[in-house]
């Protein structure tokens, strides 16, 4: 019987591999690996890769995240850091007693106490400031609250500043606690506005601007203003009606006497027959916009120039205009030269001085000047330059 035998790749190489060792052997005929390209480069082991989880726009690997943040908040008030005096009266010392505690199992020391005003404060602040709180400790913190002359509510905060003792990194820093105390006001009786302002005023328009405010009675039977006093000039006050229900009280800025642009700001102080409250105040503020500006406005020389002084002042004018006339009539020491037949915005005024006699030379001279607003009629105003020289020795 004939035996075939059927040898696979392996097996014959194998019987080669052996057969080697022992005497020549017939080379056997196998497939070939394919060829290797040489001129891919060879690299080192490379680690595997982990798996990525899946990612969402919009989730927290879209940024790089922060480190924690230490909050400790050692300093509490024990039950609210707030507190609601109710209904109260003006002019009236209020106080909240609060309950501090230290949270934390390190001690606290306060390094400083700041006040959101001068309506809210504590008796204790100086042998507060410095002192140490212990774990667990709990000491009583007054806070006062003056009502003074709110109309609606009164508040105000204390800031208290601590650090810790600790030895640790995590204990490094500042910390503040902020106390609140409030009160709903009922007042004597109610200012509004209180804070009047007349906006732009246009001197070309017009210089002039009225306004009005109301004082109506609240908590009082019966109210009386007695006098209302104005801290500027410019503000002029007028009581336009008065009843039971209370008054109406006009005011007027006049800024015709003014030379240059300025924001002017002043206060009328409305004294009343209240006990409680015996005066109210109104803030008033005006920005006055007017058609030139002198550069300056005010010329000032001083003892130690001798002899005839030349100085010049330099006007600007937000529209075309002329100078018309620079009065220097109450003065025979000072003389003016311009140019009065040229329209511009720009114009120069050169003033002569000479040595004063028996008196200083304090003189307000008057400028009269033409303006020509476009698609207007012209206006004609005039514009103060002060003028003032020392006598020799003074």
């Amino acid at each position: 019987m004939s035996s075939c035998y059927h040898y696979s790749f392996i097996g014959l190489t194998v019987l080669t591999f052996f057969a080697s060792g022992c005497g020549e052997v017939a080379p056997v005929a196998v497939d070939s690996p394919p060829e290797i390209n040489s001129n891919i480069p060879t690299v080192g082991a490379v680690e595997p890769r982990p798996a990525l989880a899946p990612h969402l726009p919009g989730t927290q690997a879209d940024t790089v995240p922060a480190p924690p943040q230490l909050s400790h908040k050692g300093l509490a008030a024990i039950g609210s850091a707030s507190h609601h005096f109710g209904e109260v009266k003006q002019n009236t010392e209020l106080r909240h007693d609060f309950v501090l505690t230290n949270n934390v199992e390190v001690p606290i020391v306060v390094v400083g106490m700041k006040s959101s005003c001068s309506c809210t404060w504590s008796k204790n602040n100086d042998s507060f400031v410095g002192s140490t709180i212990e774990p667990g400790q709990k000491i009583d913190y007054p806070a006062f609250l003056n009502t003074g002359t709110f109309q609606d509510r009164a508040s105000g905060t204390i800031a208290v500043i601590y650090r810790y003792q600790g030895d640790e990194p995590q204990w490094d820093g500042e910390e503040i606690l902020t106390l609140e105390v409030v009160g709903k006001i009922l007042p004597d009786y109610r200012i509004e506005p209180v804070d009047l302002s007349f906006g732009e005023v246009i001197s070309l328009v017009s210089p002039i601007a009225k306004k009005h405010f109301r004082v109506t009675p609240m908590q009082m039977e019966s109210l009386e203003i007695r006098d209302i006093k104005s801290s500027s000039s410019f503000y002029t006050v007028n009581i336009v009606s008065s009843g039971v229900e209370g008054y109406e009280v006009e005011v007027t800025f006049d800024g015709s006497s003014l030379g240059n642009s300025e924001r002017i700001h002043g206060h009328l102080v409305i004294e009343t027959n209240s006990k409680t409250v015996p005066s109210g105040l109104v803030n008033l503020s005006v920005s006055y916009i007017a058609p030139i500006t002198i550069e300056p406005s005010f010329i000032l020389i001083g003892s130690d120039k001798v002899g005839t002084v030349r100085e010049q002042v330099q006007i600007f004018s937000s529209v075309p205009s002329q100078i018309t006339k620079v009065d220097v009539s109450s003065t025979d020491l000072v003389r003016v030269e311009f140019d009065s037949a040229t329209q511009a915005d720009e114009h120069f005024i050169a003033f002569t001085i000479d040595p004063c006699r028996d008196t200083a030379i304090d003189a307000t001279i008057p400028v009269e000047m033409t303006l020509f607003p476009p698609g207007r009629e012209s206006v004609t105003q005039t514009f103060p330059v002060t003028l003032y020289r020392f006598q020799k020795g003074e």
